[in-house]
């Protein structure tokens, strides 16, 4: 009988530790690449502050399907007078959540002490589009449609 615990426990063990790695396995494509990702986006801070924008943002992703914004090369321009301002900062990780869903991790934007916003930008990545709308702790909200070159997608297990 102790066999019998022993390898049932053992089996059950090795299932879990597949599961954990089948789950954990999400990666984004296409691998060792740089990435851009472009469209229109809005950023409102407190009180109203913001405006709308055309921001583009620079990524890479690695061997291993993890990706990576560089919040400080990001560019916002448009007639907002608030996009001659808004400077990313940090770098941003992009983790996959679902097969068509992804969270833009570590993410700060700041505006000359306008505006301060950091934390996690949940939306969908379908078609190399990303596509969010999220509001940030301090009442920060974020909110866009971009479209990534080379197609950016999600490897889902």
């Amino acid at each position: 009988m102790p066999a019998i615990r022993t390898f049932v426990l053992g089996s059950l063990i090795g299932v879990a530790a597949f599961v954990a790695t089948t789950a954990s396995a999400a990666s984004l494509t296409p691998v060792n690449s740089g990435f851009s990702a472009s469209g229109p986006t809005n950023l409102t801070g407190p009180g109203g502050v913001g405006g709308p924008c055309t921001s583009t943002f620079y990524g890479s992703i690695d061997a291993f399907g993890n990706g990576t914004i560089n919040g400080p090369a990001s560019t916002f321009v448009g007639s907002s007078l608030i996009c001659s301002v808004i400077k990313g900062q940090n770098t941003w990780q992009l983790v996959p959540t679902s097969p068509t869903t992804g969270e833009l991790r570590n993410v700060r934007v700041v505006a000359l002490g306008l505006i301060a916003c950091q934390g996690t930008v949940r939306g969908t990545l379908v078609g190399g589009v990303f596509t969010f709308d999220t509001v940030l702790p301090g009442n920060c909200r974020v909110s866009g449609t971009l479209s990534t070159w080379p197609t950016v997608g999600i490897v889902w297990p």
